[in-house]
């Protein structure tokens, strides 16, 4: 198993640390799809998400999904699979060939 962690998220650093012998990969924040970089916006103009804002998000990630390019290629294929699992929130434990996944709850992809 291998723990797919998010870059600043303190929740993921906390289980990180209970846990210092899983091995883990930290994942650099960025927008997966048009829905982050529409949260991104509004949170920039100051207007709160609520839980449809959420669901839409969620949506629009996968409609409009970048497809892990911005990311650097070490962490391509790792998104890619994670979009196609619909893996938004971490910590996430995966298996190594990416079959098996045991979500951790703590923070999400912004």
């Amino acid at each position: 198993m291998i723990l797919i962690t998010l870059e600043g998220c303190s929740g993921c650093i906390k289980y990180r640390k209970k846990h210092p012998k899983i091995p883990y990969i930290e994942l650099p924040k960025f927008s997966r799809g048009f829905g982050d970089t529409f949260a991104k916006i509004t949170h920039f103009f100051g207007i709160k998400q609520c839980k449809n804002c959420e669901r839409r998000q969620k949506k629009w990630n996968f409609v409009l999904s970048y497809f892990g390019f911005g990311y650097p290629k070490q962490y391509r294929y790792i998104v890619r699979a994670l979009d196609r699992l619909k893996v938004y929130n971490f910590p996430v434990l995966l298996s190594v060939d990416f079959k098996k996944i045991l979500p951790l709850k703590c923070g999400k992809l912004s």
